[in-house]
């Protein structure tokens, strides 16, 4: 085994190390109800760790979630933070990496039963976050020649890192929208013109489900709306299907009202940065 193999393994257990104890830490200063932890530290310096660490927590939390913030308020939001400090804790030194699982934590919280929406709208916050944080691409032009030299059923399509796909069965763009700070500052008829109208006349649709595209063609991520044909292409690319036989499933696909075709889609594509390169 190399020297470097042996440092990377050595560099690795001592992450996971080091992320154990963080998290027993942790699991020490916030003990659960049915498992108290004796310890032998200062009461009062364990009160100073732990409101640090749950503002830390929140803090993060609150720049990875701000729409949900807005949405569910101060008091409710610190507590939903603390409850994945605790169900949840980091598993890394950057706690911008941290929040994966607060999208399901809000799904199952009590106090939100009746408004199940906010878990989806969680959803969308950390795609972005997401989006803003992956590794900056331009499309690799020269690859785009494989349109010209090979069979587009031997050619395949690697997606930009900062674009993600989700659904909901709820409005969330239009939600997502309506508490964004530049609209909040609007008229209450725009705002009912522009965002509550249209997501009242979409939950009267039977069987609605909203597709999200979540992207970054520049510096900021943006979102939009996926139609049919276009969720179900990026889908079976995801899954790696070649562009050939994606185009073929989708063209056979009866419950698709209207096509796909590749070409113009390709040009959007390039304009919005969702994808990195073609491949073989």
């Amino acid at each position: 085994m190399s020297n470097s193999v042996l440092k990377n393994t050595s560099l690795q257990a001592a992450f996971e190390i080091v992320a154990q104890q963080q998290q027993t830490f942790i699991c020490d200063i916030f003990p659960s109800e049915d498992n108290e932890v004796k310890n032998e530290f200062d009461p009062r310096g364990m009160a100073i760790y732990r409101n640090n660490l749950l503002a830390t927590a929140q803090q993060a939390l609150a720049i990875s979630f701000p729409t949900v913030l807005v949405l569910i308020g101060e008091n409710l939001f610190h507590y939903a933070s603390r409850q994945l400090l605790i169900s949840s804790p980091p598993k890394h030194g950057d706690w911008a990496l941290w929040g994966d699982d607060f999208p399901t934590l809000l799904a199952d919280l009590a106090q939100l039963v009746d408004y199940p929406f906010v878990a989806d709208i969680a959803q969308v916050d950390l795609h972005r976050q997401k989006s803003m944080r992956a590794r900056d691409t331009v499309v690799d032009r020269a690859s785009l020649q494989l349109l010209a030299t090979h069979d587009i059923d031997d050619i395949y399509i690697e997606l930009s890192p900062s674009q993600f796909v989700m659904g909901s069965t709820y409005p969330v763009i239009e939600f997502w929208l309506s508490h964004q700070q530049a609209v909040i500052s609007d008229t209450t008829e725009a705002l009912n013109q522009s965002f509550i109208q249209p997501s009242l006349d979409k939950l009267a649709q039977e069987d609605f489900f909203q597709k999200v595209l979540i992207y970054r063609p520049y510096f900021n991520a943006e979102i939009r709306e996926l139609p049919a044909s276009e969720f179900a292409w990026l889908t079976l690319i995801k899954q790696g299907t070649s562009i050939g036989k994606a185009v073929d499933i989708i063209s056979n696909n009866d419950k698709l009202e209207h096509g796909f075709d590749f070409a113009p889609w390709l040009g959007l594509a390039l304009e919005q940065n969702l994808i990195s390169r073609l491949k073989t």
